[in-house]
């Protein structure tokens, strides 16, 4: 493990509010650094993608500026001073400039300790003639790049691409690939499904039984509670949503056993515990198509059951007009917050020339129940610019252990800028987590981890970042209120290997390798990891003595004889 630590040596009286524990303040104030730190762009994007490239432990940022729409491609260097230097210049990588270039994903698909970067390409082009645009994969070789698309197989050259997303379907160790794709008329090249096998990548689509629609996006997260990511496909302009269990093959859809709505016009959507009972809830931001019409964002909390619509409890304001959303303790007191950019795609006249207008943003701190008030005073961040507003994500890029936002502008109107929000942050402590996966992928995409402290537990999925046009950096963070100090980490790692600490102090970027074999089970309990709970090796059985505050993990055998004196096998 390694630890790299930050102090927090300022406090800033702003706009506060006062939680349930009045001894938390919780304010949240974002400042506009966009000049300062050096990424200033003016023009339509398809997103942005955080990542380390260079293993320095800062995030770095890659925007694409869609291309051939905008002004060139950027890949901004993190300086460690709160500015970025465009490096793109200095790298081999001028055919991509000003290619039509869509979601971008940082991942390192090989194992080898360092992040390569996948980028989607489709437009226009692809609306059912034979023209072709490789999607570029770019080989992080000691910080220079080359493009291997084609001879990894991820090239696609008639996918009409949206976005990638990565997880390891067939839990080898090694990430596979869902690159989702817009439907062609003709009916080519649909959203597919690639196993990674030999140092190659296999399209295994149609075995697969995948069928979306015209979905523009998806994302990962565990909803039917069996410690797997699902892959849900809710971002759809035109179709519903649609939910797929990966833990068999042909995927099976799972939607309807979820209780979750079928619904139209979905695009930022975050799965996230909003009310603290360790279960993944969801909160989708919707709006009509090609007018943006007003539509009601809705919050689905999670119980054992399925999901339930407290949408009409939660505090949120209905209707909005809101594109796309993040959600992570903004403020630092131990519960999920929520951000959401807002548009309106509304004419305006003058001399002849037009342009479109943004409506507030909007900002909803947590009462720390899963209920909601909207704030209306954080800083500029409330209210946009010019343009209409497009995508947005999260990372804490300068190491302080608040949350930043950058907003990117649509690709339907080149009027607008991007833009950077620091996050001026308060008093509250916090926890980030850099994940390392040895038995899983290195990425440990799929990994549970929870944080304990005195007074709350919370839960953080490692699902790679990817969401609606964008990646939020990988690194985990958990807000930590008044806590000095973690009772314990648990994570559970894609491998079904479960690993911890003890007593960690906070305000702190950890790195945490996952082991190579399993816990023992009396280490497991130490981490508070409860007796029936306790996870073995794959050859041995899990079993409690009759009173259950006792179990061990056995041999078939020895768990015959154990039965026959009264103890007993969980499942």
């Amino acid at each position: 493990m390694k630890i790299l630590q930050y102090g927090i040596f300022f406090s800033i009286f702003f706009f506060i509010i006062f939680q349930s524990n009045e001894e938390v303040k919780a304010f949240i104030i974002f400042e506009d650094t966009t000049e300062f730190a050096g990424v200033s762009y003016i023009g339509d994007t398809y997103g942005a993608s955080w990542g380390d490239f260079n293993n320095d432990k800062w995030v770095d940022l890659f925007v694409g500026n869609h291309g051939n729409h905008g002004n060139g491609t950027s890949l901004y260097l993190n300086n460690k001073n709160g500015t970025f230097t465009d490096i793109i210049y200095n790298l081999d990588l001028s055919h991509i400039w000003k290619m039509d270039l869509h979601t971008a994903s940082w991942v390192d698909y090989e194992n080898d300790g360092d992040q390569d970067l996948l980028i989607v390409v489709g437009g226009g082009v692809r609306t059912g003639t034979d023209s072709a645009t490789n999607n570029i994969f770019l080989i992080n070789n000691n910080e220079s790049f080359t493009d291997e698309a084609t001879k990894l197989n991820l090239d696609y050259p008639l996918g009409r691409g949206r976005m990638p997303i990565w997880t390891d379907i067939n839990n080898d160790g090694l990430l596979d690939v869902i690159l989702v794709n817009l439907p062609r008329l003709d009916g080519k090249a649909p959203s597919g499904v690639f196993i990674q096998k030999n140092n190659v990548f296999e399209d295994v689509t149609i075995s697969s039984g995948i069928n979306i629609g015209s979905a523009t996006s998806g994302q990962l997260s565990d909803l039917n509670l069996d410690r797997n990511l699902d892959l849900a496909f809710l971002f759809s302009s035109q179709d519903p949503n649609v939910i797929y269990n990966l833990t068999v093959f042909p995927f099976n859809e799972i939607r309807t056993d979820l209780k979750i709505p079928y619904l139209k016009s979905v695009y930022g959507v975050s799965f996230n515990d909003f009310n603290g009972d360790l279960l993944t809830d969801i909160f989708l931001s919707r709006s009509g198509v090609g007018s943006y019409q007003l539509r009601d964002d809705i919050l689905l909390i999670h119980d054992e059951t399925g999901f339930i619509d407290f949408s009409e409890n939660s505090g949120l304001e209905n209707p909005s007009i809101c594109r796309d959303t993040v959600t992570g303790d903004f403020d630092n007191d131990m519960d999920i917050d929520i951000f959401q950019i807002c548009s309106m795609w509304k004419l305006y006249q003058s001399n002849e020339e037009s342009h479109h207008k943004n409506l507030p943003n909007r900002l909803y701190e947590n009462l720390g129940n899963g209920t909601f008030k909207r704030i209306f005073h954080a800083g500029s961040i409330i209210e946009s610019a010019d343009g209409v507003a497009g995508s947005v994500s999260l990372a804490d890029f300068n190491n302080d252990g608040f949350l930043d936002i950058y907003i990117t502008n649509t690709v339907f109107d080149n009027f607008g800028p991007s833009q950077l929000f620091k996050n001026l942050g308060n008093e509250n402590h916090w926890l980030e987590i850099d994940l390392v996966g040895t038995v899983s992928n290195r990425d440990a995409i799929g990994a549970h981890v929870f944080v304990n402290t005195d007074d709350k537990k919370q839960l953080r999925e490692q699902n790679g970042g990817m969401h609606y046009r964008s990646q939020d950096h990988q690194r985990l963070h958990f807000g930590l209120g008044n806590n000095t100090e973690i009772n314990s980490i648990i994570v559970y790692w894609p491998s079904g290997i479960v690993s911890g600490l003890l007593d960690i102090p906070s305000n702190n970027i950890l790195e945490l390798v996952e082991p190579y074999e399993q816990t023992a089970p009396y280490k497991q309990r130490i981490l508070g990891i409860q007796p029936m709970e306790i996870i073995c090796d794959n050859e041995l059985t899990l079993i409690l003595k009759p009173t259950i505050d006792k179990s061990v993990c056995v041999k078939t055998s020895t768990a015959l004889q154990l039965i026959e004196r009264g103890w007993r096998i969980t499942d």
